[in-house]
């Protein structure tokens, strides 16, 4: 069971790697769409922090409680986060509607 958990961590980290690089390379790219690259960044992050807790679960909370709660905790903070990066979003893209049809008039 240690190794099996082992595999599956150095997979989430590379995969956790991978994301961040592919963040930071589409941040240096697409410039004008930095706002939806973070949002669909962290909500990625939400859903593999997400599916280790949940493939895990048994022999985490068994083995390791602490390092389960703080995944909990880490989970919310993703929530948190996200939620927020989302907010921005609407309001970035509602303010620029509002200035676009005044542009209109």
């Amino acid at each position: 069971m240690e190794r099996e958990i082992t595999v599956f961590a150095i997979a989430f980290l590379e995969t956790f790697a991978l994301a961040g690089v592919l963040y930071l390379v589409s941040l240096l790219i697409i410039k004008k769409h930095k706002q939806v690259i973070s949002v669909i960044y962290y909500l990625s992050i939400l859903i593999m922090v997400h599916y280790f807790i949940i493939g895990q679960r048994d022999y985490i909370f068994n083995e390791y409680p602490t390092i389960a709660y703080s995944m909990i905790v880490l989970m919310l903070l993703g929530y948190y986060i996200f939620f927020r990066e989302l907010f921005s979003f609407i309001k970035m893209k509602k303010s620029e509607r509002v200035t676009s049809a005044k542009e209109i008039r």
